[in-house]
């Protein structure tokens, strides 16, 4: 049962991360009336939802990954039954995961090139909008993962081998 409270843990500092990426957006949506001083915390805040995001996902993509390996190794030793292996975690959250840092690394890139003038600003903006729609997702996403897992992890326990 001490496994899946890693889980909970990653996914709070995800949460976590999705608060500081809201701050950054308000900040950077003010940045008009504080001026341009500003900007450094602007960037501050955005290395930093962009660093706690890229850590949750990629640690909670490890540990599911690597806790289905773990349940499938188990399931076989023990020669459990095929029902048994309806218990494994779908890698659906994968997909949701490289969406999210692949928009994230576009919306980070392109803060630099609209402060250059070499896209408009809508671009950044539209990005960010997309950005929080996807992580919103991806943590819905992970969260029914990781309850599947526990639940799934339960169920093992009660399984006679």
């Amino acid at each position: 049962m001490e496994k899946t409270k890693f889980g909970t843990i990653v996914l709070s500092i995800n949460v976590l991360a999705t608060f500081v990426l809201l701050a950054t957006a308000l900040q950077g949506s003010k940045r008009v009336l504080f001026g341009l001083d500003s900007l450094h915390l602007h960037v501050l805040l955005s290395l930093a939802a962009a660093l706690g995001i890229f850590f949750a996902h990629t640690w909670v993509a490890i540990y599911l990954v690597s806790l289905n390996r773990e349940m499938r190794r188990f399931i076989s030793e023990n020669g459990l039954t095929s029902r048994a292996r309806d218990l494994l975690v779908p890698p659906a959250f994968l997909g949701w995961s490289l969406a999210l840092l692949l928009v994230l690394l576009v919306t980070f890139f392109l803060g630099p090139a609209v402060l250059l003038g070499k896209a408009p600003s809508w671009s950044h903006t539209t990005a960010f909008w997309l950005t929080l729609a996807v992580q919103l997702w991806s943590l819905g996403v992970e969260f029914r993962a990781l309850r599947v897992c526990k639940e799934n992890l339960i169920q093992l326990n009660r399984t006679p081998v």
